[in-house]
Formats: structure tokens, C-alpha cells, sequence
């Protein structure tokens, strides 16, 4: 069986609301002004790049996209359909009329899985008379006054032979849908040069764990907050007042349960800090630049300068840049000579060099050269 072009098939009748529609998610917003359209135009390139529930959650949240009075969300993924709606809308099942997802009475959004195989409706404007022509819609934005969505599998709009023809190469997001092997979000390594026993800037032996300290256990007793700079972010709370994307069940610092309907608009937390194999520890409040000897010259502003020993200078003057971006901490080289080994803290280590960037997790080691290593933790009380 060929591959379909999106993981449902949609129509939709003309009017005001704007739908973004991707092969694996579609969101439906309020009537926008045409002075947004740049704006309207990233959104689309991020609903396309969503490629989970996960994904999909952080970027309605990130953009402040949850706290409008009405939307809706859908997203497809191995488990089948998923809908997020919130205000006066209300999704319909085509074959039976019944409601399947209300958006009443929610603090931030109502989140309903639909299964493999449904027909629904969504309407955002009252039907006046008979219903408008209904016209096709694959990936792109249009106005919409109401849309039809269906996950049958036998309703779907299918490639010819793309795989023969080489018009689509196994997209991960739609093998599901054509029995092809699934797999998870590409991995943001995949470009980059894995560790090789002889690769020359790899200190020998490595740098483990066991060569930082521990780190003390009062730093998951509270979540610092950012720089002052007044920004906000909606945020669900564990136990112990940690801050966690809406969509998490786990608390991303301590593991204890975190109730996304508890979602509120909090100050921006710290994600993280980085802890070096010397003792010392900084918060990750304003982006970071570790190097030999760092200068303001081509990093953020604002960014904090951290200073490490090469005595044999394998370590660049700016060597790179730790800084966090939404609710992910990334690090970029800073066109360093020898680049940064990368040890997750599952999968296997990479170099990452030539000015490119990464996102990196909790527990992650960054070896520098000259036996200096860093390592990300979760952030300290100051």
C-alpha cells in the first residue's frame, strides 16, 4: 500500500477562521489580521515541524497559542488522533451527531484521544442556509468557516508508487499509516560525526560522571527563576514547584506526578545549570559562552562569559554557547578548532563542531579538550 499524502483527509468550507494544516497536525484559530502574516506564516513552518503530542503542546504554549479564548488542535501519531480544544467550539462524529470533544469549561484546553478511524466535523461559524462548497485541503492555511476530517483508511489521498517512483522517501510520520517500520523524531545528531576510537580529539581515557560532584540535594528543593526580563510561560506545577511543559506527566526535575490541567502562566524558570569537572556550578539564567578566553564578540547579549584552563589551547577562546530556548536547553559551537565530544546520557557520543547546535538533556557531558568537561544538571538554589 502507497503512502498518503497526510495522515487524514480534510475539507473545508470557506470563511474566517484560519486552519494550518501539516501531514500529522492541524490548528484551528480565531480570525486574524492580515497584518500578522509573517507571524501566521512561522506558525505554519512550526505546526508542520510538530511531529508529537509533545511537540504540539510545547509550541501552543510557547506561543501563547493555549491562552486564546478559542482554538483547536489536532495531532496523529501511532496511538491515532488526538484533539485539543478549548472556548465555544465543539467537535461533532459525522456518523453518529453526538459531541466527541467540547471545549466548555476548561481552565486550559480539554485533550481527547479518538482512535484510529473517525469522521468528525468542526464548526466556527453558524450555518446560514445550506452548507458552502466543500474543498480540499492537504497541507497549507486557509479561511475556513468549518472543516471535515476523516481518518479512515480507505478515505485517504494516497501517493502513486511513491517509494518505486521516488516521489516520497519513507517519511517517518506516515509509515505508520502504510505499515512501513515507525520511528520516533529524528534525532538531532543524525548530521553530526560520531566517536570514533581514532578520533584524534578525543582525550584518552574519557571523561565519566564520577569526575564531577555530586550535586547537593538542595537543588531540587525549588526552581530559580530566568533573568528578570518579565517574560511568562504557561506551565504545570509538581509537587515540589517545579515548573514543567502543560503536556508532561512527570516532573522533568524530580520525576513526581504533574497534573496538566493545573496549567498556569508562571515567570520563566531556570532549566538547568552547568556543572564543570573543576567544582564549579552556574545557573543557566542568561545564555552562557565557555572558552579559553571568552569575548562578547558574536554571542548574545547579555551572555556570561566563562573562562576554562588549556594550557595546550585544544580549547578555543570561544568555544561554545549554552543558552535555553522554550523548555529545551541547547548548546552551539562557536566555530571552535576542535570541536565538543557529547555524551548523553543514553546513545552513543558525537563531536559537535563547525557552528551547529543541539538540543541536550539533563545528565548530558560535554568534553571540551584539555581535560576540562562540563556537565548539565538541574538547576541550584543561588
Amino acid at each position: 500500500m502507497t503512502l498518503p499524502m497526510a495522515a487524514w483527509r480534510v475539507s473545508y468550507t470557506p470563511g474566517n477562521w484560519l486552519v494550518l494544516s501539516g501531514p500529522t497536525t492541524l490548528v484551528v484559530l480565531a480570525p486574524v489580521q492580515p497584518r500578522k502574516a509573517r507571524l501566521i506564516n512561522q506558525l505554519w513552518t512550526d505546526v508542520v515541524a510538530a511531529s508529537s503530542v509533545t511537540k504540539l503542546l510545547e509550541l501552543l504554549s510557547a506561543t501563547g497559542l493555549s491562552e486564546l479564548p478559542d482554538f483547536a488542535a489536532f495531532h496523529w501519531d501511532a496511538s491515532g488522533l488526538h484533539c485539543f480544544l478549548r472556548g465555544g467550539l465543539q467537535v461533532v462524529d459525522i456518523d453518529t451527531g453526538d459531541v466527541a470533544v467540547s471545549g466548555s469549561d476548561v481552565v486550559t484546553w480539554r485533550e481527547e484521544k479518538l482512535g484510529a478511524a473517525r469522521r468528525l466535523r468542526l464548526d466556527m461559524e453558524p450555518k446560514e442556509g445550506e452548507a458552502g462548497l466543500a474543498l480540499p485541503l492537504v497541507v497549507g492555511a486557509v479561511s475556513a468557516a468549518a472543516i471535515f476530517l476523516t481518518t479512515a483508511d480507505s478515505e485517504l489521498i494516497r501517493f502513486v508508487d511513491p517509494l518505486d517512483r521516488g516521489v516520497l522517501p519513507k517519511v517517518p510520520v506516515l509509515a505508520d499509516r502504510a505499515g512501513l517500520a515507525s520511528s520516533a523524531d529524528a534525532a538531532p545528531v543524525s548530521k553530526l560525526r560520531p566517536v570514533h576510537s581514532s578520533e584524534p580529539s578525543l582525550p584518552e581515557p574519557g571523561i565519566s560522571a564520577s569526575q564531577f560532584a555530586p550535586p547537593p540535594a538542595k537543588h531540587l528543593a525549588s526552581q530559580p527563576a530566568a533573568a528578570a526580563t518579565g517574560d511568562e510561560i504557561m506551565a504545570a506545577m509538581c509537587h515540589r514547584g517545579h515548573a514543567n511543559p502543560p503536556s508532561n506527566r512527570h516532573c522533568r526535575l524530580c520525576r513526581g506526578p504533574v497534573d496538566p490541567a493545573t496549567a498556569k502562566l508562571v515567570p520563566r524558570p531556570t532549566l538547568a545549570g552547568v556543572a564543570t569537572n573543576r567544582g564549579e556550578f552556574t545557573n543557566l539564567q542568561v545564555p552562557v559562552v565557555f572558552g579559553r578566553s571568552p569575548k562578547h564578540d558574536g554571542v548574545p547579549a547579555g551572555a556570561r562569559l566563562k573562562a576554562v584552563a588549556s594550557p595546550t589551547k585544544d580549547i578555543s577562546r570561544n568555544h561554545l554557547l549554552l543558552t535555553a530556548k522554550d523548555w529545551d536547553v541547547v548548546v552551539t559551537d562557536l566555530n571552535s578548532t576542535n570541536g565538543t565530544t557529547v555524551k548523553p546520557p543514553s546513545g552513543q557520543p558525537f563531536i559537535l563542531s563547525d557552528g551547529k547546535t543541539v538540543k541536550i538533556e539533563l545528565g548530558t557531558i560535554l568534553e571540551l579538550g584539555d581535560g576540562v568537561a562540563l556537565r548539565l544538571e538541574p538547576p541550584r538554589e543561588d
